[in-house]
């Protein structure tokens, strides 16, 4: 993917995006399949958290 991206600038600023949402479909599809529990809110928001830190202001 890092790859991908690279070779084309204009799209690097999707990477955010694709990595927050890789990682938070891998976690779903092993919750699912391993309990049928779904992944709740604060482990979105700490997913989130990790992909778009804050910014200093």
């Amino acid at each position: 993917m890092k790859a991908l991206l690279s070779s084309r600038p204009v799209l690097w600023f999707l990477f955010p995006f694709v990595a927050a949402l890789a990682e938070l479909v891998a976690l779903q599809a092993d919750r699912f399949h391993g309990h049928g529990r779904f992944v709740v809110l604060r482990e979105r928001a700490d997913i989130q958290d990790r992909h778009f830190p804050a910014a200093d202001s």
